[in-house]
């Protein structure tokens, strides 16, 4: 995959003193409301989807944007990375979708795994101390729980779902 635009915000400095949090994932689903969290909180950050490109939503909310970088292509993550040096956390909130891992069952291993492989050498690398993150119900693939499953029913019988 090709490292698509970056946008910087003007208004928001990133002087080497200012550290930022680099959330991979911000345009899903979990990915959004964390980006507005951090940022009503005052946290500057830099923001990495593989959409090619972020929502409208999120556009002032973060320093820079990062689109069309997928986790599971290593020489673009490191390159976010090398690009961004001043980040204290990282959030992977990379995740497949559910379809997409129905249609294809290994997409969840390459994201979740090779993905996460790939983030922590490039934090490595980076020398980024501090990883936060998650997963999605897409992971399971065409095993997913059925639809008439609600999320208290998963939490109430995890070993039937």
């Amino acid at each position: 995959s090709t490292l698509g635009s970056s946008l910087f915000h003007p208004n928001r400095s990133l002087a080497p003193s200012a550290m930022s949090v680099l959330v991979i994932g911000a345009g899903g689903a979990v990915g959004k409301r964390l980006v507005a969290a951090l940022s009503a909180r005052g946290e500057r950050i830099v923001a990495v989807d593989r959409a090619p490109e972020l929502p409208e939503s999120l556009r002032s909310k973060v320093t820079h944007a990062v689109t069309n970088a997928d986790v599971r292509d290593f020489n673009t993550i490191n390159r976010i990375f090398k690009r961004h040096r001043f980040v204290h956390t990282v959030w992977n909130l990379a995740a497949p979708l559910s379809v997409e891992t129905a249609l294809n069952p290994t997409v969840a291993e390459q994201v979740t795994v090779n993905g996460m492989r790939n983030v922590l050498w490039a934090m490595y690398e980076a020398r980024i101390p501090k990883i936060m993150f998650t997963d999605s119900i897409g992971s399971f693939g065409a095993t997913a729980p059925p639809g008439d499953r609600t999320a208290r029913r998963l939490t109430q019988h995890p070993p039937q779902d």
